[in-house]
This record gives structure tokens, sequence and C-alpha cells, in this order.
């Protein structure tokens, strides 16, 4: 019941809550590496692994398109959804910039969300 609202060629930037839940989940340790990004932030980056009980659980992540970069990130996290099952929490302001492989447009990594049951999510984190 989440839908992707965004395109890539669409003005609208917000893409609506996502499927993802909180009862099947088992921890699964994170990847971690520190880099630098391109203005001199230094961010950690991570997997994220989510397994929704169904493809239409929400992930309980309200996420935003980043400008024209195909990003999305954190900008709500809801009391409940998949993602909440994790071993390693999502923090706002997260960004997402894989999902499953895909990584060339914000609209289709959403969708890659909604249709998946299981969904890898690379995400960076400023530290």
């Amino acid at each position: 019941m989440g839908c992707v609202t965004c395109s890539c060629d669409d003005s609208s930037n917000i893409v609506e809550e996502i499927p993802i839940s909180k009862a099947d989940l088992k921890p699964v340790p994170a990847l971690s590496v520190f880099k630098k990004s391109p203005s001199n932030v230094e961010y950690e980056e991570f997997e994220l692994h989510v397994h929704k009980n169904e493809p239409s659980e929400l992930l309980g992540l309200q996420l935003m398109q980043l400008g024209e970069l195909p990003e999305l990130q954190i900008i709500q996290i809801m009391p409940e959804g998949a993602a909440l099952r994790c071993g390693r929490a999502a923090a706002l302001k997260d960004v997402i910039i894989q999902v499953n492989g895909l990584s060339t447009c914000a609209a289709e990594m959403a969708a890659e969300i909604g249709r998946s049951r299981d969904v890898i999510l690379l995400m960076k984190r400023n530290v």
C-alpha cells in the first residue's frame, strides 16, 4: 500500500512512504566504510538488509529525493515498518544511495523497494 509518486522527470521530489515493517527481520551485521564525499564531508557507508513479510509491507520510512541526485533521504521514521526490525537502525537524514544494486534513478530505487520482499539498501550517514 505504499506508493511511489516521484519519477526522474517529475518536479515533485517527495517519495511517499514505501513498503517496509518489524517481525521477521533477523539482525544482519552492517558493512561500514568511512569515506569522504566530494565536498570533503566524511560519511559512513553501510548496508541495511530488510526483509518484508510481503512486497506491499511498508518500510516505515518517508523518503525524499535529493534534488536531481539519484539519492533518497530519510525525512521521517514511522512508528512501524520493516526497516525498524533491522539490527542497525536507519536515522533521520541517512541517505539511500543504492537499492538491490540499482543506483541510477531515485524513482527506480523507490519502485524496487515497493516491489521487493528482500531489500538491500546501501546507505550513507554523515559522521
